[in-house]
């Protein structure tokens, strides 16, 4: 991931532009580095191997920057206005979204529980004390490389973030495009 960030960076001042992590992602989906670093670290890669399994797992390890996060406004209505006022998204998004019931990571039906989430919301939290952080990695390989199951469609989930608290840790992750 580190190599890929750096050859972004180095893409983005070449060509003068933002580049989006989409883009970024679909140009290293042919690139077979990504499953030997999977399973050199223990992952089971699913087989065969195809170029939209790369690009869910690339474009889940890059976080989005530039228009990809300043496109998305949150719309507000007035009724003392003509025009629909826009407004930043991410300032009224404490209170639009609350937090999410955490699923404690060290139980043995995590897994099945975290999909059942992801199914019915789209998102889900896991948590794990900081004693146990050598179960991050079995969290995170799993979730990212087994496909969640919706209606006739495999979706693979993208991590979107990591809260930590004086005593545990939660891995935050979501179904894209749902």
């Amino acid at each position: 991931v580190s190599s890929i960030q750096t050859r972004w960076d180095d893409l983005e001042a070449s060509l003068g532009i933002e580049v989006d992590a989409r883009v970024i992602s679909a140009l290293y989906a042919d690139d077979a580095t990504l499953d030997r670093i999977f399973r050199h670290a223990g992952f089971d890669v699913p087989t065969p191997v195809t170029e939209s399994w790369r690009y869910s797992v690339i474009s889940g390890l890059l976080w989005a920057r530039g228009h990809a996060l300043r496109a998305n406004l949150l719309p507000l209505y007035t009724p003392y206005a003509s025009d629909i006022v826009e407004t930043e998204k991410l300032l009224l998004s404490h209170l639009l979204t609350p937090n999410e019931e955490a699923i404690e990571g060290n139980s043995a039906d995590w897994f099945r529980l975290a999909e059942k989430k992801l199914v019915m919301t789209g998102r889900v939290a896991i948590r794990l004390p900081t004693t146990e952080l050598a179960k991050v990695r079995e969290i995170y390989g799993r979730l990212m490389l087994e496909p969640i199951h919706l209606e006739y469609l495999n979706f693979y989930v993208r991590s979107i973030g990591v809260r930590r608290t004086s005593n545990a840790i939660e891995l935050l992750f979501e179904l894209p495009e749902q």
